[in-house]
């Protein structure tokens, strides 16, 4: 599955909404360990959700929500008690909504937005209305669901977009599981002797190796990005225009002055870097390593490079 930055958000806003309806004062920590967010991420979302309802979008219109300080409060307006009576057309379109919703990480999987969704499709059944709704999923998500059930190490071919390359290499999987947009693994690496994060829609190729371990019911990571002690600390500069997409990356810090944004992160592959200046576009400068300086003119050469 492929979303935006923006459609993800959303995405995570409709499921957070009636999480955070259902428990008045709860505080911003755990509202950033159930939903994967870093405390800026979630000051962003609640900001956003704000602006749910018409204009002008007075607080209150639908929902309103007060996070001063360490806690959140979200209300939703009386409008939300009134039983509604749907087409069927509108019954389909809402399922299909609340299933994709389900998908988030976070989301209780018997929580009221899936007890509503089952109502609502027993609603649909009974009228004759055959309601299948199927989310895109990785071509290697059930073998590594049953490779990591029954604890039997894969053999995968790894399309890595940090080096931009693929490689072979022996995982021994966890469950996997969905978090923003994408399908995750948190498996051990035979190549890295070490635990990685695996995007399983990255997976090219897999087979079952012959190797056995015992099966893990791990938590997912609370990041789905750790920098490891050899990345690189680099700042870049980029017009304020086009430095949205800064915002969503982990551990970098930002500051803006006037029309320009800096941004400070930890780099772990050259490659990546050359991606996102290339995201950023024109103006945009690698402002320290000095040796990393002429990284955006790289990316730019290598892609005229690719049409010649």
């Amino acid at each position: 599955m492929s979303m935006s930055i923006a459609e993800i958000q959303m995405l995570r806003i409709l499921a957070m909404i009636p999480w955070l309806a259902s428990r008045p004062g709860v505080s911003k920590i755990e509202v950033c360990e159930r939903f994967v967010l870093t405390p800026d991420q979630l000051e962003r979302d609640l900001d956003l959700i704000l602006m749910v309802g018409t204009p002008p979008y007075t607080p209150g219109n639908y929902v309103n929500v007060i996070y001063d300080g360490e806690m959140v409060d979200l209300f939703l307006a009386p409008v939300f008690d009134r039983q509604f009576k749907l087409s069927q057309g509108e019954g389909v379109a809402i399922l299909a909504a609340a299933t994709a919703i389900l998908a988030v990480k976070g989301v209780e999987a018997d929580g009221p937005l899936a007890r509503a969704a089952a109502k609502l499709r027993s609603a649909l059944d009974a009228v004759g209305v055959d309601v299948v709704v199927e989310l895109s999923e990785p071509l290697a998500l059930d073998a590594v669901r049953r490779a990591a059930g029954v604890g039997r190490t894969l053999s995968i071919e790894y399309w890595s977009s940090g080096r931009a390359q693929r490689t072979t290499r022996e995982i021994d999987p966890s469950p996997p599981f969905f978090a923003l947009g994408n399908w995750y693994t948190d498996s051990f690496c035979h190549l890295r002797n070490e635990r990685r994060l695996f995007r399983v829609d990255r997976i090219r190729a897999l087979h079952e190796s012959g190797g056995r371990f015992a099966p893990s019911d791990l938590d997912v990571p609370n990041q789905l990005y750790s920098p490891d002690v050899t990345a690189t600390e680099v700042i870049l500069r980029t017009p304020v225009a086009r430095s949205g997409v800064l915002y969503d990356l982990p551990f970098t810090e930002i500051e803006t002055q006037g029309d320009w944004v800096t941004a400070s992160m930890p780099v772990s592959e050259r490659t990546w870097l050359e991606r996102l200046i290339l995201l950023l576009g024109p103006g945009t400068e690698v402002l320290t390593p000095p040796e990393w300086s002429d990284t955006g003119a790289i990316a730019a050469r290598r892609v005229l490079e690719s049409y010649s």
